[in-house]
């Protein structure tokens, strides 16, 4: 057939072994990233409960203080690095994207 390039659009099999190697990669990495925020929020979590806890048995009459506190600390940390979370994924994602083009 004239006009035809000889090879079907770059997908040889180096080409698609290269795509599955960097999805895996880029799973793997998401993954560490996603423990590493998981375990920060906790360490966070237990900090804040802790310090709430504390003034709650010096001031019982604060208890409502503290919970406003404590829920108004997680909910926004947590909104913070769910953002941070999707705002990298998103970056990895376009290196990968730019590294796989030969753009990197």
């Amino acid at each position: 057939m004239e006009g035809r390039p000889a090879t079907n659009g770059g997908n040889n099999l180096s080409t698609v072994s290269v795509r599955v190697e960097k999805a895996h990669e880029l799973v793997e990495r998401l993954a560490v990233r996603r423990r590493f925020y998981r375990g920060g929020f906790f360490i966070f979590a237990v900090i804040v409960v802790s310090a709430a806890s504390a003034v709650i048995g010096i001031t019982p009459g604060a208890w409502v203080y503290m919970l406003a506190w404590v829920g108004s600390s997680l909910l926004g940390t947590a909104a913070i690095l769910w953002w941070l979370y999707l705002a990298r994924g998103t970056s990895r994602y376009a290196d990968a994207g730019r590294e796989l083009l030969g753009g990197k």
